[in-house]
């Protein structure tokens, strides 16, 4: 049973081993095809908010989800803002101890039950502190949406995601305008 099991072990062990050399190579083939379609040398690479970005500096370019742009293509970048709500709701304790009496009194424990949850709810919706729920990344002939993924909100209300995203971009506008003086 012993062996069996290590057996088992060794196994999986060189199936998540193959499985992590294929998707190595198939990143590897990625860099490889962006290189001879477009001549680039992609060496920093994010994911943001479900899009794929890519950045050559020295050849001046980008790719944002496969697609080709300049440096002098992007034309801004802004962060939307908007409030966290808080919604919190309230069970009425005395209506559904009633409701819960009378359902219990005409069809027994499943009534019982049955009453309690119909028993009166007061939702409220209070707005929280105002969070980053996305940005648009403007471009000649073309703008880009990301979505703001809550999981990357970090406590002051700021998405690690966008705020990285502003920082390369940001040093994309610079370098734009620098080149031209």
């Amino acid at each position: 049973m012993f062996v069996l099991i290590v057996v088992l072990i060794v196994i999986l062990i060189f199936v998540i081993v193959a499985v992590c050399d294929h998707e190595e190579d198939r990143k590897a083939q990625e860099r490889s095809d962006f290189r001879r379609d477009f001549n680039l040398e992609l060496h920093d690479s994010h994911n943001w908010c479900g899009h794929k970005f890519q950045f050559d500096d020295k050849a001046k370019k980008f790719v944002i989800d496969g697609r080709l742009y300049n440096f002098s293509d992007f034309l801004g970048f802004e962060i939307l803002y908007g409030n966290d709500v808080t919604t919190t709701v309230k069970t009425s304790t005395s209506s559904a101890i009633g409701r819960g009496l009378v359902g219990g009194a005409l069809f027994g424990p499943i009534g019982a039950i049955a009453g309690a949850a119909t028993a009166k709810k007061t939702v409220t919706s209070k707005p929280g502190p105002q969070v980053m729920v996305g940005a648009n990344i403007y471009l000649k002939g073309n703008s880009v949406r990301m979505n703001a993924s809550k999981f990357y909100n970090m406590p002051d209300g700021t998405n690690s995601e966008i705020v990285d995203a502003y920082k390369r971009f940001d040093a994309v506008y610079r370098d734009r305008f620098s080149s031209k003086q």
